[in-house]
């Protein structure tokens, strides 16, 4: 019986975390690239770890189909890497469709910084 009650907790869980690294790979792999500007790092209250809040960056761009401002907004990450971006681009991967994006942050904080 518990057993049970276990499985239908974790199974979701489990598959939520494989369909986001599987995303997470496919747009890394084969994402169109695009340059926004960095706006700002802010703290994610919405997502609490062990009593602890995970930073994530915002971007905007111009979006290449539509034309208008587009934000994007990162993976939730545990290092606050303000004083790397500021006055710099950031590489936003994007699907074809461009519903799915990543920030790609690979150049400022290493893998075990994500949450």
């Amino acid at each position: 019986g518990l057993g049970t009650i276990f499985a239908m907790l974790g199974i979701p869980l489990v598959t939520v975390t494989i369909r986001s690294a599987r995303r997470k790979a496919r747009l890394l792999r084969s994402g169109r690239p695009i340059e926004a500007e960095f706006l700002h790092v802010y703290v994610d209250k919405s997502l609490e770890i062990n009593g602890k809040h995970p930073f994530r960056v915002a971007a905007q761009a111009s979006d290449q189909v539509t034309g208008k401002l587009r934000r994007f907004n990162s993976l939730p990450i545990w290092v606050d890497p303000t004083a790397l971006l500021k006055g710099r681009k950031v590489t936003v991967l994007m699907d074809s469709n461009g519903g799915e994006y990543l920030i790609d942050l690979s150049d400022v904080v290493d893998e075990s910084a994500y949450a």
